[in-house]
């Protein structure tokens, strides 16, 4: 019966060809489910439940959840809590889970007592079947939507903080005078003063191959009243204040100015924004955690080029400038940032949580700031 239920050799071909090394594991494995299901269909389970391990440990680690020895069930639960696996998979992990725990311990998993022929009467050829469809939607799932972002990810380095040096900001720079008018770039003393009064402004990619920086965002947290200029159009933002920049000391409400975004045109048209935007909401996730959370989101579009990265984040049109450019804001509380990834959908669900815990505190802050 099986011949026809296997695991699809094109599947285990492309993981195969993955450069990530548990996607070439899982293949492997796939590999031995399809040796072994006719002759051992109690074992094969047990391997299909193994490489249900393999993919849910990989996708807890790149989303920084511990894994350690934690069981299968509990790094399921964490996953679905965060959103991360989508309901439909989550499903299909289950069925998995609870036949893998039959095949591997049998009289553990029931309440009554079973014999081993017994526990093979109960693990039928139609529950084979089911596990092997399930463990073919979780692993596509897998192949589409967490290995592309590996790959992409292995080819760049991600900093911010402290990292970041005086150097890297030259890099910046250079990017700017690249991409925006001479009156738009960052000026060198400015933009290191800005860093050293809070680091966290900027967050950055480079590659590791050359060592050079690919782009970059620099999102300031502004007093509101200096926040408001910027968003009536009336000012150019290259030599903000540091005094009215903020910082990330207490657990507040901020607004946040994207001072500047920038891609060195040779990595247009790559997924390096892509992961840098990610890279970035990873940052609003971890400032939240700190009790810092953003109401808004300003962008000033002074380049076509700009303005697309504005639509890319859902950003809307405020207004023209005097300088004949586009602020663009966008509402973080409640959320209405675009999201495409993971990452983003855990940071607008738990955003959207937060605004209606504090709901009445942020619409007097909202109204009364802006």
């Amino acid at each position: 019966m099986y011949s026809n239920n296997k695991i699809d050799l094109n599947l285990i071909k492309e993981l195969r060809c993955s450069s990530i090394s548990t996607a070439q594991a899982i293949a492997n494995e796939l590999y031995k489910i399809n040796q072994i299901i006719d002759i051992d269909p109690e074992m094969g389970l047990v391997r299909i439940r193994r490489v249900l391990e393999l993919i849910l440990r990989n996708i807890s680690e790149q989303n920084n959840i511990k894994v350690g020895t934690k069981p299968l069930e509990q790094l399921l639960m964490e996953l679905a809590k965060d959103k991360i696996i989508p309901v439909l998979v989550q499903k299909h992990c289950r069925v998995i889970k609870e036949f893998g725990n039959l095949a591997a311990h049998g009289t553990n998993q029931l309440s009554f007592e079973l014999s081993t022929e017994q526990v093979s009467d109960v693990i039928s050829d139609i529950e084979i079947v089911m596990c092997i469809q399930s463990l073919g939607i979780i692993t596509n799932w897998y192949k589409s939507h967490i290995i592309p972002n590996l790959q992409q990810e292995e080819h760049y380095t991600l900093i911010s903080g402290q990292q970041i040096t005086r150097d890297l900001i030259d890099q910046a720079i250079h990017i700017d005078n690249l991409i925006y008018p001479n009156e738009l770039c960052g000026i060198q003393d400015i933009c290191y003063a800005w860093h050293e009064h809070n680091p966290d402004i900027y967050t950055m990619i480079l590659d590791p191959i050359t060592n050079q920086l690919v782009g970059y965002i620099n999102a300031m947290p502004l007093e509101p009243s200096y926040y408001n200029l910027i968003k009536s159009g009336q000012t150019l933002d290259v030599d903000i204040p540091t005094t009215e920049i903020k910082q990330y000391t207490l657990p507040d409400f901020y607004f946040l100015y994207f001072s500047s975004i920038g891609v060195h045109p040779s990595y247009h048209n790559t997924s390096a924004f892509r992961i840098l935007y990610d890279a970035f909401i990873n940052k609003l996730i971890e400032l939240s955690k700190r009790g810092c959370f953003m109401v808004e989101i300003l962008a000033d579009a002074v380049t076509p080029e700009g303005l697309k990265l504005c639509k890319y984040a859902g950003m809307s049109k405020v207004c023209t400038t005097n300088h004949q450019s586009e602020i663009q804001s966008v509402m973080l509380l409640p959320p209405s940032l675009r999201v495409a990834t993971t990452s983003g959908k855990i940071l607008t669900t738990f955003y959207q949580k937060k605004y209606r815990e504090f709901q009445e505190i942020i619409d007097t802050i909202y109204t009364e700031t802006l």
